[in-house]
C-alpha cells in the first residue's frame, strides 16, 4: 500500500512524496525523528505561548527545509516517513500558504 505526502509551498512549488506503507516507522519513532530534526534545525514554535502542536511542528519543519532541501532524496523520504508515521494517515497535505495540515 502506498502513502502520499504533498507539501505545497506556493502556487508553483509543490513537493509530492510517495512512501510504501511497509517503510513507515511507528508513531513513537516518527515523533522522535521529527523532534530531533526540529531541534537540530533550531526551529522556533509558531505560537507565542511556546506550545508546539504536531501540525505546527510539521509546518515549521517543512518551511525550514524548503523546496531546495527536499531535493535531497534521503531527507525527503525521511521527512515523509516521519510525517506519515506520526499521523497514521494514508495521505497528508502540508499547505504552507494556508498554514494547514490536512
Amino acid at each position: 500500500m502506498r502513502h502520499d505526502l504533498l507539501i505545497q509551498f506556493d502556487d508553483q512549488t509543490t513537493v509530492e512524496i510517495a512512501v510504501d506503507a511497509a517503510q513507515l516507522p511507528d508513531a513513537l519513532d516518527a515523533r522522535r525523528w521529527l523532534d530531533e530534526e526540529f531541534t537540530r534545525r533550531e526551529c522556533e514554535p509558531l505560537r507565542p505561548s511556546g506550545k508546539l502542536l504536531t501540525a505546527d511542528k510539521l509546518l515549521v519543519l517543512a518551511q525550514e527545509i524548503g523546496p531546495a532541501g527536499f531535493a535531497d532524496e534521503a531527507l525527503r523520504l525521511a521527512f515523509a516517513r516521519a510525517v506519515l508515521g506520526q499521523l497514521q494517515r494514508p495521505a497528508v497535505t502540508i499547505n504552507l500558504q494556508t498554514m494547514k495540515v490536512s
